[in-house]
């Protein structure tokens, strides 16, 4: 008898320490607890995806992707397939040739421009938002048998060599003499 007393008693204890445990609960870590249980928006999650992954902005023109290459912004879409120092190779498998026309139009401040129905090239070109950057040359062309599909070429013009003065060449030639003898 004795020992269910004192097991009913601990019982009791147990219980009212958990009841209390559970009262010191505040209501800010009650309400962290139910945002991190409240189950993901599904809905608006896609909705960040699609825009996200969206090309065209509401007048359906190319938006910027934020990466920059050779100081030009580049838009969304642009594969970068190849690469060498100063020349950059990118594919645009879903934007056309026009829509690229438009995009680094009105980025660039070209010396030439050399239009036909498969290529656009813009020679020497300064850039509009640095126009003592160096030089680049851009050159679009549509792949034959893809509506929406284009090349993009980007050549930096290599850095100005800057050569000595003619008196710093004669100290420089003399100083080689001074150690040649």
């Amino acid at each position: 008898m004795r020992l269910s007393l004192v097991r009913s008693l601990c019982a009791a204890l147990l219980l009212s320490g958990l009841s209390a445990g559970l009262c010191a609960c505040s209501s800010d870590e009650q309400e962290t607890r139910r945002t991190l249980l409240r189950p993901v928006d599904v809905r608006q999650k896609t909705i960040a995806e699609h825009e996200k992954r969206r090309l065209f902005d509401a007048n359906n023109e190319l938006i910027p992707s934020g990466e920059k290459i050779a100081g030009i912004d580049l838009p969304k879409g642009l594969e970068l397939y190849r690469s060498f120092e100063n020349e950059w190779y990118y594919e645009a498998r879903r934007i056309n040739l026009g829509q690229l026309d438009r995009f680094f139009g009105a980025r660039l401040d070209p010396l030439a421009i050399d239009r036909n129905a498969t290529h656009v090239t813009f020679e020497n070109a300064s850039l509009r938002s640095d126009p003592s950057a160096r030089r680049v040359t851009v050159r679009i062309a549509g792949l034959i048998g893809h509506r929406t599909a284009s090349d993009v070429y980007i050549r930096q013009t290599p850095p100005i060599r800057k050569y000595p003065s003619e008196s710093q060449s004669a100290a420089q030639i003399e100083a080689r003499r001074k150690r040649a003898d």
